[in-house]
């Protein structure tokens, strides 16, 4: 008697055989199939999804492991809707390509879907075979941001950039896969709200549920760059830092969430850095709009032309700091000008009361704080950082 668990096995198609289970997951699992050709043996991989009545569909879990709400109204026509934008990916040397697909309903009202793409290696197991450059590294972005490049032509975010979603072929092509959450937009409909992906990776805005773009998946590939250049830890762990529970990546992650200033990564150089930066910015508005201008930084930085990326950002930190000894003297003719009126001018019974000489402890609160901060008693306010700038 066949199980559900394998009821798909029939549906495979006849010319391929199952050579081995690849791994699984939340979304399913992966085999390695093989086909027997004129003399040649060529391999596929094969995904396999189990949809069961009533159940979340893969894909749609937050990092806790919680399911979403919109995820049990979704049917196979909705996959079927998806894998044919999947089709209009093909082709493109940077984004996996599927070969075929079936959607299978099953007896007890769930469905099968199974999707047979070609043969790669995942991106994690990749990068534990031997330490990666800084250029290897700044290669996988490249590859990422031209495959997202595609991805913007037809208005597609992914949602779901993370380590687990990249792949490696055996020329060493950087690809882009798994698009079971990405989200087809139109220029008629209301800016996206939902939380969708994985909590780690998550821009702020998608996080709060606050209206984002497509600019929340180059902050995801910004966070991956970031966390294989800081020995795989994220923000607020150091790259030499043990992590020793669950709750410490928690808090690192809600301290990035909250707008808190990023720090560089340990084997960032200053060039890579400033891309990093401007990627993960805490104000949508502040980081990359498209990914071919991501795309062309990181082309620049392999290419060694790195000095008007880092040019510009030492050129806006310079011009900032020029300003800043104008604004002070301007501060201090406001200050003065304030103080003066402390002391001069006619005052009414109605008017604030003046500093009483006989009575040296009742200044003003103002000038109180003020000679408090100037005697080393509190921290001066930092007036040109603006909340969630990095």
């Amino acid at each position: 008697m066949r199980t559900v668990r394998d009821g798909w096995k029939p549906y495979v198609w006849p010319e391929w055989e199952i050579a081995g289970p690849i791994g699984s997951g939340s979304y399913g699992s992966v085999y390695r199939l093989r086909r027997q050709d004129m003399g040649g043996t060529y391999d596929a991989a094969l995904k396999v999804i189990t949809i069961h009545p009533g159940g979340p569909l893969p894909g749609e879990y937050y990092e806790d492991g919680t399911a979403s709400a919109t995820s049990r109204s979704r049917t196979a026509e909705d996959y079927a809707r998806e894998l044919a934008f999947l089709e209009s990916l093909k082709g493109h040397t940077n984004i996996v390509s599927y070969e075929d697909h079936r959607i299978v309903p099953t007896q007890e009202g769930g469905f099968y879907i199974l999707l047979r793409m070609e043969l790669l290696t995942p991106l994690r197991v990749y990068m534990e075979e031997k330490p990666r450059t800084e250029q290897e590294i700044a290669a996988l972005g490249r590859d990422i941001c031209r495959a997202l490049t595609v991805c913007e032509k037809l208005r597609i975010i992914h949602r779901d950039i993370k380590p687990e979603n990249i792949f490696v072929s055996r020329l060493g092509d950087f690809k882009l896969g798994d698009f079971g959450i990405a989200k087809q937009t139109d220029p008629g409909m209301a800016p996206e709200k939902s939380r969708k992906g994985t909590l780690f990776y998550m821009a702020p805005e998608m996080y709060h549920r606050y209206p984002y773009t497509g600019n929340v998946d180059l902050y995801a590939l910004g966070l991956v760059l970031y966390r294989y250049l800081n020995g795989s830890r994220p923000p607020f762990i150091r790259a030499d830092e043990k992590i020793g529970s669950y709750e410490q990546l928690e808090q690192a992650n809600m301290r990035r969430l909250s707008g808190e200033s990023l720090p560089p990564p340990a084997g960032a150089s200053f060039p890579m850095w400033a891309i990093l930066r401007r990627a993960c910015a805490y104000n949508p508005s502040h980081r990359y709009q498209r990914a071919e201008e991501m795309l062309r930084d990181l082309t620049r930085f392999l290419e060694g032309k790195t000095g008007e990326t880092a040019g510009r950002e030492k050129t806006e930190l310079s011009a900032a700091a020029d300003w800043i000894p104008q604004v002070s003297a301007w501060a201090g003719k406001v200050r003065d000008f304030v103080e003066s009126l402390d002391v001069q001018g006619p005052r009414t019974e109605a008017a604030a009361p003046v500093i009483s000489k006989e009575k040296p402890g009742t200044q003003a609160p103002d000038r109180a704080e003020r000679a408090e901060r100037e005697s080393g008693g509190e921290k001066p306010v930092n007036y040109f950082k603006r909340p969630g700038d990095l």
